[in-house]
């Protein structure tokens, strides 16, 4: 049986950062933290970090703040690359052990896990203004269910790629890219259907 609620839907950098409510007791490592969502959630806000008022901003809120503890962006992109290697590994680590359980046809007590495949959907986009680019983003769906509640199949959703798009919107070009992903997740074995939301006969 398969179940879905609005709380398994994919989440976005959006949902999870205003879905905490509560204020924790300041912290360098607290304020490192709200600075790499603030980074991972707008736009070149790299080029914020280090700007004098944004500074003289966080010392008129914490006062008894030392400057060398405002941390410039290189400390930030560090923290964003380590955290995103960290997410890239507990999504690889789910898509090889994702699969459903399945009533043993001889014994109606008994399951047998049965091996999942992934579908996937990208799409491809170009940002606006001058010096604008091409994006392409992929996107698992799959259906998981634990060891123990077999019965409990969910739908499960990852953003594995979020990249840039060097060169043209070529069939070659995609292609390249798609199985790149692939490769690094370990899961080439497990494709079920690649799906783009666009006729345009150019991307086909």
């Amino acid at each position: 049986m398969l179940t879905m609620t609005a709380s398994q839907h994919q989440t976005t950098l959006d949902g999870v950062f205003t879905s905490q409510q509560c204020v924790a007791p300041f912290s360098t490592r607290g304020l490192i933290d709200h600075l790499v969502k603030l980074v991972v959630s707008e736009d070149n806000a790299f080029l914020l970090l280090d700007k004098l008022t944004f500074r003289q901003l966080i010392q008129y809120l914490r006062p008894s703040l030392p400057q060398q503890d405002i941390p410039h962006h290189t400390k930030i992109r560090e923290e964003v690359l380590a955290r995103t290697i960290q997410a890239e590994s507990r999504v690889k680590a789910a898509l090889q052990v994702c699969s459903v359980f399945v009533r043993h046809a001889k014994c109606l007590l008994c399951y047998k896990a049965v091996k999942g495949e992934i579908s996937f959907t990208f799409d491809l986009w170009t940002s606006e203004g001058t010096g604008s680019n091409p994006y392409l983003s992929i996107t698992t769906h799959y259906v998981n269910s634990p060891i123990d509640k077999p019965d409990q199949w969910v739908l499960k959703n990852d953003q594995l790629a979020f990249t840039l798009l060097e060169g043209h919107h070529t069939r070659a070009n995609i292609a390249s890219i798609i199985a790149s992903v692939l490769k690094q997740y370990e899961i080439c074995g497990k494709v079920c259907v690649i799906f783009m939301p666009c006729t345009d006969a150019n991307y086909l």
